[in-house]
């Protein structure tokens, strides 16, 4: 983003606080299955394109949750 506003890129120090996070394996298939179960869900539950939508985001929102 800085280079498109012809701001210098300043690097980061290990210790700062920076947006880039690190997931472990654990994180990702844990994420993994929360989005399939809510899909699979979502799927069978949804009657429309928007229903399914709508069921997938509140399912993802409530797994998340447990």
């Amino acid at each position: 983003m800085n280079a498109l506003l012809g701001e210098p890129h300043m690097p980061l120090s290990p210790d700062s606080d920076s947006h880039c996070h690190t997931f472990g394996k654990d994180s990702i298939m844990r994420d993994g299955l929360r989005a399939g179960l809510a899909g699979i869900a979502a799927w069978k539950l949804g009657g429309g394109l928007i229903s399914t939508i709508l069921i997938f985001l509140v399912l993802y929102w409530l797994l998340g949750k447990f």
